[in-house]
């Protein structure tokens, strides 16, 4: 179980475990609701317009609160790639609230995402500060748990990141080759000059990869 005095690095560990020994398992019948999924797709998916379906929560056999959203392009797309998932951990410390997402082809990847840029989202894009905190991580993850990123100067931290979504820019850190830290987020009109570039750049990359993967 997750707890305050973990580092990163432990809670990427704690996540690989629950991962490999119960969540993985439970992916194959989507939680009990491939059929009803399947039937969905199969009505309302004529187009490749994206089908999100409500986040599932649940708490796994080691004590964290976990969320998983399966999503998909349409009828086409999910004939050739089945359904695809988003998959995150949500942990409270000190300072508020926390979530962690696991990716990469082997799953060993974690982006974490800070109480700041949870803040920032809701200020800067939702334009509603009174959301509660739980709610707005889930409309954060709903469109923008996919990005693509470039490593940036910057005097203040080491390993700086700069990530584009579809909705916005976050900004955060490399911790290691394996951790990306998300602490703030912006919106594409907020970008500096020199970053627009960036943007255009990552922005055309990250649809690309959408297309051609959803």
């Amino acid at each position: 179980m997750i707890v305050e005095t973990m580092t990163y690095q432990e809670i990427a560990d704690e996540f690989k475990k629950d991962w490999e020994r119960s969540i993985r398992h439970k992916i194959t019948d989507c939680f009990g609701m491939a059929n009803k999924y399947r039937r969905y797709i199969l009505k309302e998916g004529k187009t490749d317009k994206w089908i999100r379906f409500k986040p599932i929560e649940f708490t796994s056999p080691r004590g964290n609160n976990c969320v998983i959203q399966f999503v998909s392009k349409g009828w086409a797309d999910y004939k050739r790639n089945g359904l695809i998932f988003v998959l995150y951990m949500y942990y409270y410390k000190s300072e508020g609230l926390y979530a962690v997402m696991i990716a990469g082809d082997n799953f060993d990847e974690f982006s974490f995402y800070t109480p700041h840029l949870f803040d920032r989202y809701r200020e800067r894009k939702l334009k509603d500060i009174s959301k509660p905190k739980l709610q707005t991580m889930f409309d954060f993850f709903k469109t923008n748990a996919t990005s693509r990123f470039n490593r940036v100067n910057n005097d203040k931290y080491a390993n700086s990141i700069f990530s584009v979504c579809p909705n916005g820019v976050t900004l955060g850190s490399e911790i290691s080759d394996k951790i990306i830290e998300n602490r703030t987020y912006i919106t594409f009109e907020m970008l500096k000059s020199d970053q627009v570039q960036d943007e255009e750049k990552l922005g055309t990359a990250l649809k690309a990869y959408l297309d051609k993967q959803l």
